[in-house]
């Protein structure tokens, strides 16, 4: 029995040195394997820091340029930063900087390439919708939606009126009922609402309890919401006109009196615009309002309101955009009136003083209104001498807007053409006429025939 149990333990001691030695194999390959298994993934989350790191402060540089009035440098700035990343493997960052492009390309289309811009714009945007909703983003959700409903409405101005017309009424009724989430303190999944001086903001909880610096973390001023209504007021106006539906006139004046009613303030929803706590958003409002409102009368008292307020010291451009619309309503309440035309002349002269040169678009569309009044002045006296200041105008026009903008092109080759049988100029004429009944087509293809129904009998009696 002994010697039995004395062999079986030393068969056994014979084998520990094989056991240790398997077992120390199989420990040597575990602690070779798991470095090599999570090795990639941290690899993986190094390169992706490394260029969460890079987008931040160049984001933040194409800020500074945004801000900076350098449009160009910011672009250059976020293209740099596209190059780097994908909507899948960076969705956030990919967002942020097509929304950021999207208002860069909608300021640079005030100075140059004004469709190309809007469509770059409105390309950016649609990129970025497809990450932003209002439960993730929900103030960036409302800016974008604004900022689409502004560009479809000054699309609508030269191409496809009523497609453009309607988008923008979605978009602006996207970014109302936004806005009017955010006014009641709709609880946002993972985010915590803010109220600071900038506005309302809503943080996700990472940045509120890291207390990460205002990067990142956009703010709703009380503004968002007059512009909105004041936008969705042009809207409804202009479809009024395209379909000649006054329902769409009272839903102008409907959005117009909510921008009125709405707080200047979101620690106190008694004061309204109309108390005229904020005079800048009374006096913006109003002069909306006058260029919406029907009534000569009507148009005028409200731009004298917006007048006691807005001056060139405090807002040259609205000042300008004013003179310019009380040009209009002179013009349109009797153009066969010599007293109207003369006084049209002299507040679109005061408007195109005190419109900055860079906005070459809006420059143009007061010199055409001022052709359109030299114009009509050169049926009342000094014929040539007016004329020649109506083509002159014209022709600075038609260097902005020339053949891609249809309707405008072709309103004022028909005008010219106006202008040269009125000076016998059989040989000019037939030539600007054939050229105005080209324009017409093209603005006709467009969607613009809804404002020249008749163009061919409107041109015919254009020739001697």
């Amino acid at each position: 029995m002994l010697k039995e149990l004395k062999e079986k333990l030393e068969l056994y001691l014979k084998w520990i040195p094989i056991y240790q030695l398997i077992i120390a194999l199989f420990s040597l390959c575990f602690i070779i394997a798991i470095p090599l298994y999570f090795l990639p993934n941290l690899n993986q989350q190094f390169t992706h820091q490394n260029t969460v790191n890079f987008l931040k402060p160049q984001m933040r540089l194409g800020q500074t340029y945004y801000f900076a009035g350098q449009t160009e440098e910011s672009i250059e700035v976020y293209k740099n930063c596209l190059e780097r990343i994908t909507d899948k493997e960076y969705p956030e960052e990919y967002a942020e900087i097509k929304l950021a492009l999207g208002s860069d390309y909608l300021v640079l289309s005030q100075k140059e390439n004004k469709e190309q811009n809007l469509q770059l714009a409105i390309d950016s945007y649609n990129e970025a919708q497809k990450i932003i909703d209002f439960d993730h983003y929900p103030i960036e959700y409302i800016q974008m939606n604004l900022n689409l409903g502004d560009i479809y409405l000054q699309r609508s101005e030269y191409l496809e009126p009523q497609i453009n017309l309607e988008k923008a009424i979605d978009a602006l009724k996207k970014s109302e009922s936004g806005i009017k989430d955010v006014y009641e303190n709709k609880n946002v999944p993972n985010h915590v609402r803010i109220l600071t001086s900038e506005g309302l903001g809503y943080a996700t909880l990472e940045e509120f309890n890291t207390k990460e610096p205002d990067f990142g973390i956009s703010y709703l001023s009380p503004s968002r919401f007059i512009l909105n209504e004041v936008n969705l007021g042009h809207v409804y106006h202009d479809l009024a006109i395209l379909t000649n539906n006054k329902s769409y006139y009272n839903d102008s004046l409907d959005s117009l009196n909510k921008a009125f009613m709405a707080p200047t303030s979101f620690y106190d929803n008694s004061m309204s615009v109309s108390d005229k706590v904020d005079l800048a958003a009374y006096a913006f409002v109003q002069m909306n309002y006058a260029e919406c409102v029907e009534g000569f009368t009507n148009q005028i008292n409200a731009y004298n309101d917006s007048l006691l307020i807005i001056t060139p010291q405090n807002s040259q451009e609205q000042f300008a955009r004013i003179h310019k619309g009380i040009g209009i309503s002179y013009f349109k309440e009797d153009p066969n009136n010599i007293t109207n035309i003369e006084t049209s002349i002299e507040h679109y002269k005061l408007a195109l003083a005190y419109t900055n040169q860079n906005n070459q678009y809006e420059h143009a569309i007061i010199l055409k209104n001022l052709g359109d009044s030299y114009g009509d002045l050169a049926f009342f006296k000094d014929k040539e001498e007016n004329f020649a200041k109506a083509k002159n105008a014209y022709d600075k026009f038609l260097t902005i807007y020339n053949s891609d903008y249809p309707l405008f092109y072709a309103e004022v080759k028909r005008n010219n053409a106006i202008l040269y049988t009125s000076l016998s100029d059989v040989k000019n004429n037939k030539t600007d006429y054939e050229t105005a009944k080209d324009a017409f087509n093209i603005a006709k293809a467009n969607g613009f025939f809804w404002q020249f129904p008749n163009y061919e009998s409107y041109l015919n009696y254009v020739l001697p």
